[in-house]
């Protein structure tokens, strides 16, 4: 009988989850057309890939229209403000935030493909690349559409110069600012052609709609798809007009650094090479020599050469290049003549990997060197573009296996929670009657894209092998799926390798070093360094390691340039972003004040109080800087404690310079009534969701924690999601109406009624509403698992560059809080970052106050987050301090908007004697709550009684009395 009750309880338990939505009727690949290894459709927006359209119309033999339409800029219909604008002499119309889309109609008589030419500038100041998403007659067509990118053109200012350590340094980046014209492509360059669209004949309406970046369009023209020839139909014109080789005198080489005329990227630049085979040579000092490398290395950046011939008639073009970076796996380029790709080939001409430089002219298949029709009398361009050529198709693939592993993981997840019982049997393959087939078409895939890398490769890649490994794991969950939920680790570490891979498949570096427009007889010499021509320049460097300052960042001051003093600055980043600093100061802060700085690179962490490092040592030895940049926020009260270091307010225009920063930000710097730091960098805590995900299950963003207890969680649950809210105190105590400190500083605050109800409540999070103590979040949003969680500026740029599969499909919105006199109280720390000090033993304060003050200015720090943005790339984004630089990055607008408004709700935690140990009192009275059930009140009492004893021992030991405070 109790066997009965047993199974008829087990049933009764099961029988909803196979009901509900927990049972999905349709297999995910019949539903998208999805078969293995044929990536049409991309699944988080339902609509089908380019690659799909481009298929079905080859199939079809549909061909290219024969209608021109072009709309001029004044003729454009602007959802908003814009206004005309003149770049070089031509009008346009100026296209910013406060417009959401333009939309023009073209008449088409002739049904065919078409492709869509943009006539754009760059306005003055603009530095970013614009964003768009297109739409045909109101829909997306195609997947691609939502991406389309106008990049800028820009050059290197001024020529390169040499520092005082005998290193050339790199130059400023201005804007050439021209008018361009640019074919629609789509914004991942996984495409060799251009983006086409099938055309009926009759009016066809195209929509832009603004994503991010200021531009000024000057006209648009509907043209037919044509695509450039063959090399073969080229060469055959070629016979046709009678060209011929050039003669040998008529042979020409120039060095890719010096003759770079613009890039359509900050980021690239011209590199240092230490090969003795690369002239100039770099042997003992950093010569700028070549151009590209890593730096060279995303989606659609190109870079432009000029150069002349003595001849007219048909030339080789060869270079010496590298391509070390992408594992045996070649580096694709779209290379034009003049503006225009001369024949298909060259659509995306593969660079394969090795690991020395090679000097070789641009082939064909064949073996052949192509030729190529240049005229003297005339400057000509070379242009090179990154793309993906063969490998586009695995890239594309691996996002949409992402996509699908993702849907995966949250499927079973649906089931057996990400907490399952390894001894239940979920009859997985039953209650979810699609995960077997999802799971065998993402094995097929990964397969599909093991003999693709293994085909493409020189040698076999590390991630070829990891491909295998995933299959195996995945044939293993297929052939035993009793034991799948014990296997979510392992899908949840394969969605994070697709993803790296993802990553490093899109990423296609390379470096040149010469080119060479020569006769078609001509023979390039190969320019190899041998074993002894390294080793003697290893030597060298030895011996040179012995006197060289590598801590030291030496100036580039221009001749003529007055210097009344100096100071010494010691700053704990890494070279480049010193050097940088360096570079601004020579350029304006010198040249100005007279005042010169003497930089010293440090690593993180030298620059703080509360551990033996370079700082403290130099100050114990009297010989400290004058100045410190991106200390620790908790270090300039701990320094100021032991008189280390200068009370900022006794300059005349501190109060002027403190109203660049949210007030709030000082709190942490202020002791007794003086502020010991300028704040550098700053922080925020948002809250992060997937729209994709919270739109499919309907549940609304949050405004109030009330509403994530009563109606996110509960609607989380039901499908076995899960959000991410982290123990951050400061929050519960401050929306409370807490304090961690009594007014004169002297006792911990946390023995009130505001922090007790503070403390209960961020307990009963995790013990109550079963939030999960602590969890990979970046990971688990990336899957899907926790579509909803709070995160800071770190996590932001991490899902911005890292999660390039669910770009689009996330935004941020405010912290929730609670509802307190009448208003939702969103108050929160995690606002200050790192900071600038000046020491107490500088004899030169009023110097090194003038520094601060012009370093912390906003054109100081707009253009140094706009420089080490184009120096290293989105993933250096400097989050300034600085309110007025802050709001110049490229921020999209809702997100600046939501972060902004957080900067009304800042609340910081004052630093005062003995706090140092406040956080890991209160971190273990929450412990023993949550881990150990202890009531909230014994446990707050017992952290109150140790913070208050550590705060009187300290207290006493530096002679503080009540009366200091009053």
């Amino acid at each position: 009988m109790r066997k009965v009750l047993s199974v008829i309880l087990a049933a009764l338990l099961f029988f909803p989850m196979l009901s509900g939505s927990a049972v999905l009727d349709t297999p995910l690949r019949d539903n998208l057309s999805f078969r293995p290894g044929e990536y049409d459709f991309n699944l988080l927006t339902r609509v089908p890939y380019y690659a799909f359209f481009l298929s079905q119309w080859e199939e079809e033999g549909v061909q290219s229209g024969r209608d021109s339409v072009r709309i001029e800029g004044d003729s454009l219909h602007f959802e908003g403000e814009s206004e005309l604008v003149s770049v070089q002499g031509r009008t346009g119309a100026l296209w910013t935030e406060s417009v959401n889309a333009l939309s023009f109609t073209a008449k088409i008589s002739s049904s065919g493909l078409y492709m869509l030419n943009v006539e754009y500038a760059m306005p003055d100041g603009c530095d970013y690349t614009a964003v768009r998403s297109l739409l045909l007659g109101g829909e997306q067509m195609y997947f691609e559409m939502e991406n389309i990118q106008f990049t800028g053109l820009w050059r290197d200012e001024g020529e390169i110069r040499t520092n005082t350590l005998g290193n050339e340094i790199w130059a400023s980046q201005e804007s050439v600012g021209s008018w361009q014209t640019r074919t629609l492509r789509d914004g991942f360059a996984l495409y060799r052609e251009p983006l086409a669209f099938y055309l009926e004949a009759g009016e066809h309406e195209f929509t832009l709609e603004f994503v991010t970046g200021r531009m000024v369009l000057g006209a648009v023209s509907v043209v037919p798809y044509v695509l450039p020839p063959s090399y073969d139909e080229a060469l055959e014109e070629y016979r046709r007009q009678g060209y011929q080789s050039v003669s040998a005198e008529a042979a020409i080489e120039f060095e890719a650094e010096t003759y770079l005329t613009s890039k359509s990227d900050t980021t690239m630049r011209i590199e240092h090479d230490a090969d003795p085979q690369t002239f100039p040579k770099a042997t003992t000092s950093r010569k700028l020599n070549v151009f590209g490398g890593f730096r060279w290395r995303n989606a659609g950046q190109e870079a432009t050469w000029t150069f002349t011939v003595p001849e007219s008639g048909l030339y080789q073009i060869g270079m010496r290049a590298v391509q070390l970076w992408n594992d045996g796996l070649p580096s694709g380029r779209r290379i034009s003549i003049n503006g225009e790709v001369p024949f298909s080939e060259l659509l995306c001409y593969n660079f394969p990997f090795d690991l020395n430089w090679t000097t070789d002219f641009l082939r064909g298949e064949d073996g052949e060197p192509f030729l190529f029709y240049l005229e003297t009398g005339k400057q000509h361009t070379i242009s090179m573009e990154t793309c993906f050529s063969n490998v586009g198709e695995v890239v594309r693939g691996i996002n949409i296996d992402m996509s699908l592993l993702g849907k995966i993981i949250r499927d079973i997840t649906k089931i057996t929670t990400t907490d399952p019982d390894p001894n239940f049997d979920y009859r997985l393959f039953t209650v979810v009657p699609t995960l077997k087939g999802d799971l065998t078409a993402l094995r097929d895939s990964l397969m599909a894209h093991y003999e693709s890398i293994s085909t493409l490769a020189s040698r076999t890649p590390a991630m070829a092998n990891n491909f295998l490994t995933i299959t195996t794991q995945i044939d293993s969950m297929l052939e035993r799926p009793f034991f799948i939920p014990r296997k979510l680790g392992e899908l949840d570490n394969a969605l994070n390798s697709l993803g790296t891979w993802y990553t490093d498949l899109s990423s296609q570096p390379l470096m040149i070093d010469t080119f060479y427009v020569t006769d078609s007889d001509h023979t390039l010499a190969r320019r190899r360094s041998n074993f002894f021509s390294r080793i003697w320049g290893t030597i060298l460097n030895l011996f040179l390691s012995f006197t060289k300052d590598y801590d030291n960042v030496g100036n580039v001051l221009d001749d003529g340039v007055e210097v009344l003093e100096t100071i010494e600055v010691w700053v704990a980043r890494g070279t480049e972003w010193a050097e940088l600093i360096a570079e601004l100061s020579d350029q304006t802060f010198t040249p100005e004040s007279g005042i010169a700085i003497k930089l010293n690179v440090l690593p993180a962490g030298q620059l703080n109080a509360g551990s033996v490092n370079a700082l403290m040592l130099s100050i114990a030895s009297g010989t400290s800087p004058d100045v410190v940049l991106g200390a620790e926020w908790t270090s300039p009260v701990e320094f100021a404690i032991r008189d280390a270091v200068l009370d900022l307010t006794q300059f005349d225009t501190f109060d002027k310079v403190k109203t660049r920063f949210v007030q709030e930000i000082f709190t942490p710097y202020t002791y007794r009534n003086g502020v010991y730091a300028l704040p550098e960098t700053m922080d925020f805590n948002v809250m992060f969701y997937r729209k994709d995900i919270l739109a499919d299950l309907g549940i609304p963003l949050p405004d109030t924690r009330q509403e994530i207890y009563d109606h996110i969680l509960p609607m989380l649950y039901q499908t076995h999601l899960n959000a991410f809210i982290p123990a951050d105190f400061s929050t519960y105590l401050y929306q409370h109406g807490g304090n961690y400190y009594t007014p004169d500083g002297l006792r911990t605050a946390l023995d009130t009624p505001e922090a007790y109800r503070a403390m209960r409540e961020m307990a009963e999070l995790f013990t109550v509403y079963g939030i999960p103590v602590s969890a990979n979040f970046f990971n688990r949003f990336r899957s899907g698992e926790m579509p909803i969680g709070i995160g800071n500026f770190t996590l932001y740029t991490q899902f911005t560059v890292a999660a390039p599969e669910i770009s689009g499909r996330w935004g941020i919105a405010p912290i929730p809080g609670i509802y307190r006199d009448g208003v939702i109280d969103r108050s929160a720390g995690g606002l200050v970052g790192q900071c600038d000090m000046i020491m107490a033993t500088t004899d030169k304060a009023e110097a090194s106050w003038k520094f601060l003050e012009w370093w912390t200015s906003a054109q100081t720090q707009a253009q140094y987050a706009r420089e080490i943005e184009a120096l290293i790339g989105l993933e250096a984004r400097w989050n300034t301090a600085n309110i007025e630089a802050f709001k110049t990055l490229p921020w999209p607008a809702e997100d600046l908007a939501v972060i902004t408004e957080l900067w009304n709700w800042s609340r910081e935690v004052p630093i005062v004697l003995g706090g140092y140990l406040t956080a890991r009192h209160v971190s273990n009275a929450w412990n023993r709550v949550v881990i150990n059930n202890i009531l909230v009140r014994d446990a707050l009492e017992e952290a109150v009684f140790a913070i208050n004893r550590e705060m009187r021992m300290r207290q006493e030991e530096y002679n503080i009395t009540d009366a200091l405070f009053q």
